[in-house]
């Protein structure tokens, strides 16, 4: 059972001229491994020029993320190659978006566990404009 969880979004000056029309953040405890699976679906804003770079920041704890990837025009998610720099607490994800849809997977081990309860803690950075956002957690 998820007892809490915790959402907050760091203010920070965005880093380039990407836009997000949306970004869709989805937190998934305990889903196949232990720790969240957090899954960010960003909408990048007509008016990006791509190839665009774009730099999501994640926990140097979780690791590399578990799946970096393009939505093409067919649906189909297609595998990007990305660039993995850490600086203290935080890893800093680093791609170039050829199409407006990009996805980021990665396992957050910060899930706190107290018998059956579970707590997690999640931030959003802020490091980009983001028109909507939208956070959905699945109970585990």
């Amino acid at each position: 059972m998820l007892a809490w969880v915790l959402f907050g979004v760091l203010s920070a000056a965005p880093q380039s001229d990407v836009v997000f029309t949306t970004l869709g953040i989805d937190l998934w405890p305990d889903y196949d491994q232990p720790g969240v699976l957090v899954i960010y679906r960003a909408n990048i804003a007509p008016g990006v020029a791509l190839p665009a770079q774009v730099t999501f920041r994640i926990p140097a704890a979780a690791g590399p993320p578990t799946a970096v990837a393009e939505r093409q025009t067919d649906g189909e998610l297609v595998t990007l190659s990305f660039e993995r720099r850490v600086e203290g607490d935080a890893a800093f994800i680093e791609l170039t978006a050829t199409r407006p849809v990009v996805q980021l997977e990665y396992y957050d081990p910060a899930l706190e566990r107290d018998g059956v309860q579970r707590s997690f803690t999640f931030t959003w950075p802020g490091d980009y404009e983001v028109g909507a956002l939208s956070v959905s957690a699945q109970q585990p």
